[in-house]
């Protein structure tokens, strides 16, 4: 038992150092991205692609596929995309024809059959689903990215009493 404990102390080490990326020495942590927008301190706006964001600046390659390199300290602001809106936009489809359907249904003078109503009421949203997952999968989402090491990031929390 005290034998497995000494063998199993140093390979939990060896673990720790190859899975944590901060305790290996000599390696600058870099996230890359696909395609971003940043807005520099003088108010220009870059569009750009094949970004590397790292503790000392943005290295990225521009619409015209010229390298561009930015010290953190000359942006403003970082926009970096997020995937897209499939999701969102199909179900904001769905509601539509979801919708589209109940309406046509409320206009009709006489009582529809229940089994065919619930069935194109159905294939409505699934249609409308489909429409706007096809449209959504054409936006991109975009989301901040804060450039401040989360160490060095401060939070103000105000509260107040009535």
């Amino acid at each position: 038992m005290n034998s497995a404990r000494r063998a199993a102390a140093p390979l939990a080490l060896l673990t720790l150092l190859a899975l944590c990326p901060t305790a290996r020495a000599g390696e600058e942590a870099k996230e890359t991205y696909a395609q971003l927008v940043l807005v520099t301190k003088e108010g220009q706006r870059l569009e750009a692609r094949d970004g590397s964001l790292s503790a000392t600046g943005l290295t990225a390659h521009s619409a015209s596929g010229k390298p561009i390199s930015i010290p953190l300290d000359g942006i403003r602001t970082l926009y970096v995309a997020d995937g897209n809106q499939a999701g969102i936009m199909a179900l904001c489809g769905a509601g539509l024809g979801l919708g589209f359907g109940l309406g046509v249904l409320l206009q009709m003078d006489s009582a529809p059959p229940a089994g065919p109503t619930a069935m194109v009421l159905g294939a409505l949203a699934l249609g409308g689903g489909l429409v706007g997952g096809v449209i959504g999968s054409s936006m991109v989402q975009w989301r901040i990215q804060p450039l401040v090491d989360p160490g060095k990031q401060y939070a103000l929390r105000l509260s107040f009493s009535v």
